[in-house]
């Protein structure tokens, strides 16, 4: 793609701004016919309306065309529009490849976080921070052949899920070698335009004119007749004419702007701006239309009507949209559209996208009509009026609890901006600033308004609170164990010892301890291989590691890490996870191990090699998961390994353990993925540095490794430390398996 960068003349409609417009439009919904005549008015404008001249270029435009005619044919819209509202031509199809490449290209020249800032989807449902996550991979292609147009409308939202959505129309201009095509963008008259618009045509009567067709517009009209289009409203003005307050009918616009295409040109506007491709007087129009992604990152905490769906208004427009796709089964698309518009205008009333932007009285609490306003309303208006940026700066000052019990429960609005990403990124980093989670969370979404930081302080600050988690990173030799929140970790041999004979021992006449212990029997909880030796030692090692940790195992929940070699063994799993139910614990998770090594690592999409007691392991964490398939293991006695048997059976050919594990790995993933992949490389577990270097230099032959690869040398408990950050990330709890509350 092109390196566009977007300086501000770009910006062409703005909320807030008044906008000065010449022209009004009518637009007759019986016949979808539309007029214009002068006017002189200037109007607050509330939409956003953002041209980039240049995004694509010449070569980029025809590989996008070439790329749509190998998917299919264009086909006419008249199965679903009347040809008097919309006739052109248009194919469909999905590509997450181009909707990628003009991703980055936005990523690169437009500031996703301006935006972001305070816009929502228009329509029911809307509440919370929404942030541009990307460009939607279905993308529609349309072709205005000469004659053909588009009638005044607004753009439907794509809606993957509840919580993301679209808000922004990207529109490509995709050639420019024609006539005519241009794009209106145009405000609709509120009760008040109306009002006045209604008394200057009562003036205006005082003096009826009656105008005549010239030959000129007579030979206009039968030239609009063959190409298809409906007549132009010059009309006979009437001594009695239908009021623009009472007229269905009609519906009257403010012209804003007038866009004229030209090729690889950009427009980004809400969803719910009016906007009418006018009439192709020559040659043929193509372009490309998709939309910005929405994501509501505050899902988890934002007041919401979880009842909304329940409305009224709710039913109606989902019942005037049924109807709507009925009819137009039915092949009555004049009536499914004048149904669906309808629809439309509901959800434009019910909340427009810039909304929140316009005015901050939006989020006010509204005081009963006989109440009069207290001190604290007047206050609160009073600080409303302050800068945002003041304000996060006192708020910064500020514990996250007075934040949360002082500052949240004002209003709506400072309940919206106390909840500010920036804000309580700082509170995290003031709480927890040497811990590796902040990192991790940082690189995990790549864009820190991603991150919904209020919700990962709270949910945080409750895990140190309530939900106190004990971490255990068994292997086959050695277990490391410990709190979470807690720098003081502990190293024991992974058995229990029991007791021989009946005569007093050192240890008291406790049936069995921790570790191994001189005079007493020991008893491993897992095989030389790695696999489950003793599920009744396991349990009783779990519980001393609680007793040793001075805890109840019945208040704490555990994590504890899934060798490679348990991945796919669902009995061993199923069974582990039944014994810590019956231990009562709270909540319960295993995760796998080098998917916890990845994260102490920060490395979200990496190769994990392992070498531990029991042999040499392979895993691809591919974006914080690890499925069971990316995971091989290669039993080996390490105790019995020399070197020149390590070189022949791991990396001497391209089917050798290790490459052949990595190569099966990056087949059939995406070019991104492999790159990742193949630049991220964890060494971790018993390594010697004469071994370590062999790996890299083997690796480096066998699978052609990129120049930026980096081979990151681990440790042999990595996993314990990645257990901690994954304790602390706010959807843990989801990853537990909770104890049912009974036997």
């Amino acid at each position: 793609m092109s390196q566009t960068t977007v300086t501000p003349p770009f910006s062409i409609l703005e909320p807030g701004l008044p906008i000065l417009s010449q022209q009004k439009i009518t637009w007759n919904l019986d016949d979808y016919s539309v007029s214009e005549s002068s006017q002189n008015n200037t109007i607050p404008c509330t939409d956003r309306l953002l041209v980039i001249p240049n995004f694509l270029s010449s070569e980029e435009c025809s590989d996008l065309l070439d790329q749509c005619a190998k998917k299919q044919q264009f086909e006419s819209v008249a199965a679903e529009y009347p040809q008097s509202y919309r006739n052109s031509e248009r194919v469909i199809f999905k590509d997450k490849a181009i909707a990628n490449r003009l991703w980055k290209l936005f990523e690169e020249n437009l500031n996703c976080e301006d935006l972001s800032r305070n816009v929502h989807p228009f329509g029911l449902d809307s509440a919370g921070r929404w942030v541009a996550c990307g460009v939607n991979e279905c993308l529609r292609f349309s072709k205005y052949v000469e004659g053909n147009y588009f009638r005044p409308h607004i753009d439907g939202q794509f809606v993957r899920n509840d919580h993301e959505r679209s808000i922004y129309t990207l529109l490509i201009y995709l050639n420019d070698d024609f006539e005519g095509g241009e794009t209106r963008f145009m405000k609709p008259f509120n009760d008040d335009d109306l009002r006045v618009a209604q008394q200057k045509e009562q003036q205006d009567l005082t003096v009826v004119k009656v105008k005549t067709t010239s030959r000129r517009n007579r030979e206009m009209e039968k030239k609009r007749a063959k190409m298809g289009i409906p007549p132009s409203c010059q009309e006979i003005e009437s001594a009695q004419p239908t009021s623009p307050s009472t007229s269905e009918a009609q519906k009257h616009f403010h012209l804003l702007y007038t866009l004229k295409p030209s090729l690889g040109m950009c427009a980004l506007f809400n969803h719910d701006l009016f906007h009418e491709g006018m009439v192709v007087t020559k040659g043929t129009k193509l372009i490309l239309r998709t939309e910005i992604m929405f994501k509501r990152v505050d899902s988890k905490t934002v007041p919401r009507d979880e009842g909304f769906e329940k409305s009224t208004l709710y039913q109606k427009i989902a019942a005037m949209l049924n109807e709507s796709d009925a009819l137009e089964k039915r092949g009555q698309v004049g009536e499914a559209t004048k149904l669906y518009i309808s629809a439309q205008d509901l959800l434009m009333k019910s909340g427009r996208s810039m909304d929140h932007l316009l005015n901050k009285s939006y989020f006010h609490y509204k005081s009963s009509s006989y109440k009069k306003p207290n001190v604290l309303d007047y206050i609160e208006n009073e600080l409303t009026e302050l800068p945002e940026e003041m304000l996060l700066h006192v708020f910064s000052f500020l514990s996250d609890k007075d934040m949360c019990k002082k500052i949240l429960t004002l209003n709506k609005y400072f309940n919206a901006l106390g909840r500010s990403p920036q804000l309580w990124q700082k509170i995290y980093r003031r709480n927890w600033s040497d811990d590796k989670t902040f990192g991790y969370l940082k690189q995990q979404q790549h864009r820190d308004d991603l991150e919904d930081w209020y919700f990962t302080t709270i949910t945080r600050r409750y895990f140190e609170k309530e939900f106190v988690t004990v971490c255990i990173d068994m292997r086959t030799k050695k277990t490391m164990y410990g709190l979470f929140n807690s720098e003081n970790e502990k190293t024991v041999e992974s058995m229990v010892s029991y007791r021989i004979g009946g005569h007093y021992s050192f240890f008291g006449l406790h049936r069995c301890v921790l570790g191994s212990k001189q005079s007493l029997r020991p008893c491993p909880c897992l095989h030389t291989s790695g696999t489950l030796k003793d599920i009744k030692a396991l349990q009783f090692f779990v519980s001393l590691i609680y007793k040793d940790l001075s805890l109840c195992h019945e208040r704490h929940p555990l994590l504890c890490s899934l060798p490679p070699q348990w991945m796919k063994d669902e009995e061993t799993y199923r069974q582990v996870l039944s014994m810590m139910m019956e231990m009562r614990i709270p909540a319960a998770c295993m995760a796998p191990r080098h998917l916890l090594v990845a994260m102490a690592h920060q490395l979200p999409t990496c190769i994990v090699i392992e070498w531990d007691d029991c042999g040499i392991s392979v895993s691809a964490v591919i974006d914080n998961f690890l499925n069971r398939a990316d995971t091989k293991f290669l039993q080996m006695v390490t105790d019995e390994i020399t070197l020149e048997r390590l070189v022949k059976r791991l990396f001497v050919s391209e089917h050798s353990f290790i490459p052949s594990s990595i190569t099966s790995f990056i087949s059939g993933k995406d070019i991104h993925t492999r790159k990742q992949l193949l630049e991220n490389i964890i060494v971790t577990g018993n390594w010697k540095e004469e071994y370590t270097s062999l790996l890299s230099v083997a690796l480096k032959d066998k699978l052609e490794l990129p120049q930026s690869c980096s081979i990151v040398v681990g440790n042999t408990f990595d996993a314990y430390y990645g257990a901690k950050i994954y304790c602390c990330l706010p959807d843990f709890r989801s990853k537990c398996t909770f104890w049912p509350g009974k036997e």
